[in-house]
């Protein structure tokens, strides 16, 4: 890969490609249906020849002037399913369409754009005025949902592509403070490009899209890189943003997508509509159930209960329908409901590993929003990558068969901050948030105790979780005397106690779901 970092930025595209993936496969090792190539030549690899084709995408590399090898690879690879050779430097375009002629593919299309520069010392110095009333956010995955429905390049496979990105690599959101609408977004793509920048039409010539690009380069930066855009010469507009935040045009790079030979396209599975397994949720059939948001879900072998009233001890009545015989962990149950699953587990003469009780920490979300936190010299802030679940799953005392996959699906999905040594990125501290909403898994390694950084990432969390519209919420065992001190601290109260009830299984041992 340092190969391609000789005459920079000449092969700019190339090593961003390649550290991508290598990334992505460090940091989601089952991410599936990325595949490189190369000869098995010495040449070839003096070169640094590569072919990467991420699902349909195509992306090329290969030192020096000539690139015979390079047209020997492309020969080699299948064609028949269509591919869409992106993002391609000038330099490659005789080869590829010396090959695509050879084989006769029909084109598709054949796009060319402007490839877009800011070296990180420049976008270092941007400036961010993010305007009042809005806040700049990394996006989450529940706003890729949006993204793809105003995306121009919408298509079947891109929510899983847009989700993927969001995940993998620093993005940008603009939202409205009160409401959480997203308002304007920007992400980068595998191969490091900024891409999808939209600004709501109703938010337009405010602006908006320079905000947005000036904090995604800034946090792309922070990371170390240089900052790249591809545009079409003739979309004046962007054009022009780009080259007023100081981007230079060093490159022309094509697109072109080839027609399949053999039948349709289809997509790899899991890409068209990702699901979670293992998540039950059940209700009454009655209407009292319904007028009072009677639920019970089971997620995975934990079981949560919520009911606006028990009068007419509808929550007794759902638990005792539940299937019991694989042990369940009822988790975080308020205290209002801890009486009629105490009856429930008597009733049924389930057999309890323990019975715990924690005290429930509450802040207003206009309270979260407002703390003001700052990494301390030579770390900084950012969000948790799956990467990082090893770590955080090998030092937290309720680890278990299991909670690797628990852990990854948490950061995935909800947020997460993680403190990190700027040098060496080293995962020094840490936080994450449950999918019963709290606080959990706050950690912070041995040889960096008692330097506050608890208390920094729990600060962080906090604002970025009452910077999306949501009260903050965290469970600590009431005889943790430094947790409860750092959280009365912080500004937080309690409110409730919630419960924590594992039951045996009745029948054998646990099995987790495949995959778990």
């Amino acid at each position: 890969m340092s190969l391609f970092t000789n005459k920079w930025p000449n092969y700019c595209q190339e090593y961003n490609i390649l550290s991508n993936i290598i990334e992505f496969a460090k940091v989601e090792p089952k991410l599936g249906n990325i595949n490189a190539y190369t000869l098995d030549d010495e040449q070839a690899k003096k070169l640094g020849l590569f072919l990467i084709v991420d699902r349909y995408q195509l992306f090329v590399g290969c030192l020096g002037q000539s690139l015979e090898l390079l047209e020997q690879a492309l020969h080699q690879l299948d064609w028949s399913r269509g591919v869409l050779c992106t993002s391609m430097p000038q330099r490659y375009l005789a080869t590829v369409l010396k090959v695509i002629r050879a084989k006769q593919l029909d084109v598709e299309f054949h796009h060319e754009s402007d490839l877009y520069l800011l070296s990180k010392e420049r976008a270092l110095q941007l400036n961010i005025d993010c305007p009042e009333g809005f806040q700049l956010e990394p996006l989450s995955e529940e706003d890729a949902q949006l993204i793809d429905q105003e995306w121009p390049y919408s298509h079947e496979g891109s929510l899983y592509f847009l989700q993927r990105q969001i995940r993998l690599c620093p993005s940008m959101g603009l939202y409205d403070k009160q409401t959480r609408k997203l308002i304007a977004w920007c992400i980068r793509t595998q191969d490091s490009l900024l891409a999808a920048l939209h600004v709501d039409s109703k938010y337009k010539r405010r602006g908006f899209g320079t905000t947005v690009v000036k904090a995604i380069s800034r946090r792309i930066a922070a990371l170390g890189d240089d900052v790249a855009a591809e545009i079409y010469s003739n979309n004046k507009a962007s054009c022009s943003l780009f080259l007023k935040l100081g981007f230079q045009v060093i490159d022309q790079c094509h697109w072109i997508n080839t027609a399949p030979t053999i039948g349709k396209f289809t997509w790899p599975e899991g890409q068209q509509d990702p699901k979670i397994k293992n998540v039950k949720i059940y209700t009454l059939s009655e209407q009292r159930a319904k007028d009072e948001a009677l639920f019970v879900i089971v997620d995975r072998y934990q079981l949560f209960v919520g009911c606006l009233s028990n009068s007419e001890a509808l929550v007794k009545e759902a638990l005792t329908l539940i299937d019991w015989s694989s042990g369940l962990k009822c988790s975080s149950i308020p205290a209002r409901h801890i009486k009629d699953l105490e009856i429930v587990v008597k009733e049924k003469q389930l057999k309890l590993q323990f019975n715990d009780v924690t005290n429930l920490y509450y802040m207003t979300r206009q309270e979260a929003s407002e703390l003001k936190v700052e990494a301390p010299a030579g770390y900084f802030l950012d969000t948790l990558k799956e990467v990082d679940a090893d770590l955080v799953n090998e030092e937290w005392p309720n680890r278990h068969v299991g909670s690797l996959y628990f852990i990854q699906r948490q950061i995935r999905m909800c947020p997460s901050v993680g403190l990190y040594t700027t040098d060496a990125k080293e995962l020094v501290a840490w936080c994450i948030r449950l999918q019963g909403g709290y606080l959990g898994a706050l950690q912070v390694r041995s040889s960096h105790k008692r330097r506050g950084f608890g208390s920094v990432v729990t600060r962080e969390i906090t604002r970025r979780i009452g910077s999306l519209g949501q009260d903050v919420m965290a469970l600590v065992n009431p005889q943790n005397n430094a947790s409860c001190a750092m959280f009365d601290k912080l500004g937080f109260k309690v409110i409730d106690q919630c419960y924590w009830l594992r039951t045996e299984p009745l029948t054998g041992e646990v099995t987790w779901p495949d995959g778990e």
